[in-house]
């Protein structure tokens, strides 16, 4: 879905804002502090339901008020829709899709992607297994429809079996309920990490194809994921055999919680080893793929967020990844920077929306 025109209010220093996007590239320009963060932010919370860069969502609504408010119009092929979101203090929320309430946060989610490259965000991908997990995850979630449902079930009982862990290792319980426990994360995490290898599959030749027009086209690198367990052993007899360990340490130490996306040449993994650069196109492929992916799936756009990009990407690799979003039929691009001089040269050869933002107030600047 395209977002067609963008209003919110009450987020950081942004009393009130609206802004008609273009269906391809928007550039944000303003100070530091003046609110193209906080847009993004907006972006964030009406795709994920909460901010991308705090937990809390109090410190996102605007000081002296109760509620912050994010609605879309969107474009798609089944025409126009619209989408509300209200957040408050005490962390509740108020959904709507064309006028009719939605009554969980996902079900907002699952309406528009939009995924947000922030200031530090290659470096947490590089350095944690997590992060990097979380980046595949979102292209998971919206292709593969029970991925929520199973991620939930697992984590919940991935919790209780690890609060059963603690509980045995103070002799509260005994080890004999470790079994119905076994067998049900077992079973759960099985079908999770069938969903993420039916996904990985599906993007893996979308992913060659992506970095053969890359400086890393000559390196034969491949997507490949690891489940959170050696994959020749069996889950269930693996929970078993490290159960002793698991009570010790109170936590379960295996299972899909743990797996990893990895990048593997001459099959060995060669993510942690490439350099700042080469990380930066391989996370910049693994993305593209996925929302190639996504529109193939559903016909629909996703929205990609570039937030301070100067200060993540070089000249050569900012010039490198905006062709790449700006080439895909169903990708929308909405870039923050400081002032457009610190964007590449090429960058005014694309149709585009311009805005600068002072103090929470954005201006459009000009049409192309």
């Amino acid at each position: 879905m395209l977002i067609h025109q963008l209003s919110l209010s009450n987020v950081r220093n942004i009393a009130r804002a609206q802004l008609t996007l273009h269906p391809k590239l928007n550039i944000i320009t303003g100070a530091n502090g003046a609110g193209k963060s906080s847009l993004l932010e907006a972006l964030s919370i009406i795709s994920a339901g909460k901010s991308f860069r705090t937990a809390n969502i109090r410190k996102v609504i605007k000081e002296d008020t109760e509620s912050l408010t994010v609605f879309c119009t969107l474009d798609g092929p089944d025409g126009i829709q619209k989408i509300g979101l209200q957040r408050d203090l005490q962390g509740g929320f108020k959904a709507k899709r064309d006028g009719k309430n939605l009554t969980r946060l996902v079900d907002v989610s699952k309406q528009l992607p939009v995924f947000i490259i922030y200031p530090g965000f290659y470096e947490q991908v590089a350095e944690k297994r997590a992060n990097r997990l979380k980046v595949f995850d979102w292209g998971v979630f919206h292709v593969e429809h029970n991925f929520f449902e199973l991620w939930s079930k697992y984590s919940k009982t991935l919790k209780q079996r690890n609060a059963l862990l603690k509980q045995i290792k103070s002799r509260v319980k005994s080890n004999d309920q470790l079994l119905f426990w076994n067998k049900t994360l077992s079973a759960l995490g099985n079908e999770l990490n069938k969903s993420r290898l039916r996904y990985i599959d599906s993007i893996s030749t979308i992913f060659q194809e992506t970095l053969s027009h890359t400086k890393l086209k000559d390196s034969n690198i491949q997507l490949s994921y690891y489940r959170g367990f050696n994959k020749d052993h069996d889950f269930l007899s693996l929970l078993e055999e490290t159960s002793e360990k698991d009570i010790l340490r109170g936590t379960t130490q295996i299972g899909p919680h743990r797996a990893d996306v990895r990048f593997l040449s001459g099959g060995q993994n060669i993510f942690e080893k490439a350099s700042r650069g080469q990380q930066k196109m391989l996370v910049n492929a693994l993305l593209i793929s996925m929302i190639k992916r996504f529109s193939e799936d559903s016909g629909r756009a996703s929205m990609v967020c570039l937030d301070d990009l100067p200060s993540e990407l070089d000249e050569y690799n900012q010039e490198d990844l905006i062709a790449a979003l700006s080439a895909l039929p169903m990708a929308q691009i909405l870039i923050t920077v400081i002032t457009e001089n610190s964007l590449p040269e090429a960058i005014s050869g694309y149709n585009r929306h311009m805005f600068h933002v002072e103090h929470g107030m954005f201006q459009q600047r000009d049409l192309q």
